[in-house]
C-alpha cells in the first residue's frame, strides 16, 4: 500500500471544540498496554495546550462495528480531526472487502460532512485491503497513513509475541508516524 499525503486545505471549522478522536479497534485502543502509553494518550501529552484526544478503540471491533458506533461515540465531541483504523479484525474474521470498505467509507464521509479532518490508517493485510484504503483516501483526498509500515512492525521490541499487539515502544514508534501529519492536518506549528 502507498501512503497518500494529499495537499491539504483545511475544511474544518476552526471555531470547533480543539478535540481529536482516535476511533478504532485493539490497535487504538492499547490491548495489553497502560492507557497512558497508548498512541492516543501520547499524542494528547505531546500536542499540549488544550488539546482533548479521546481513544473510542475497541478491542475486537471491526469497520461496521466503528461505523455503528461512530454517531453515538465519535461525532457528539465536535471533533476537529478523526484518526480512522479498522480492517485487521475485519481481515481475520474473513469479513469481504467490499462490506469492510463501504463501512470505511461511509465512516470518512460523515465525519467530513460532520465538519471535522479525517486521517485514515491502512492495514494492508492483502493487496485488496491495500487497495480499499488507496481508494478511499484518494476519494476524499485525506492523508493514509500505514499502519503495518517497517518502522513499526519491522522494529524488534515494537509488537508483543502474538505478532498484531504493540508495546509501549510500538506506540511511541506510531505517534511518530502519525503526530506530524496531526500537527499538518490542524495547522499546528511543530
Amino acid at each position: 500500500m502507498e501512503e497518500y499525503l494529499p495537499n491539504h486545505s483545511s475544511r474544518m471549522d476552526p471555531h470547533r471544540h480543539k478535540a481529536i478522536v482516535c476511533h478504532g479497534d485493539s490497535l487504538t485502543w492499547g490491548f495489553m498496554i497502560n492507557r497512558e502509553d497508548c498512541y492516543p494518550a501520547r499524542l494528547e501529552r505531546h500536542l499540549g495546550g488544550d488539546w482533548q484526544v479521546f481513544n473510542t478503540g475497541q478491542n475486537g471491533d471491526t469497520a461496521e462495528g466503528g461505523l455503528t458506533r461512530l454517531g453515538r461515540e465519535v461525532l457528539p465531541e465536535n471533533p476537529r480531526l478523526v484518526v480512522i483504523g479498522f480492517g485487521t479484525n475485519d481481515f481475520y474474521d474473513g469479513v469481504p472487502s467490499k462490506r469492510v470498505f463501504a463501512a470505511m467509507d461511509t465512516m470518512v464521509e460523515r465525519v467530513l460532512a460532520d465538519g471535522a479532518e479525517v486521517i485514515l490508517w491502512g492495514f494492508p493485510l492483502s493487496q485488496a485491503y491495500g487497495q480499499g484504503y488507496e481508494f478511499i483516501a484518494r476519494k476524499h483526498k485525506v492523508p493514509l497513513l500505514d499502519y503495518l509500515h517497517e518502522d513499526i512492525y519491522g522494529r524488534q521490541g515494537n509488537v508483543f509475541p502474538d505478532g498484531i499487539h504493540l508495546t509501549v515502544r510500538g506506540y511511541a514508534a506510531v505517534e511518530a508516524r502519525v503526530l506530524p501529519v496531526v500537527r499538518r492536518v490542524l495547522g499546528i506549528d511543530t
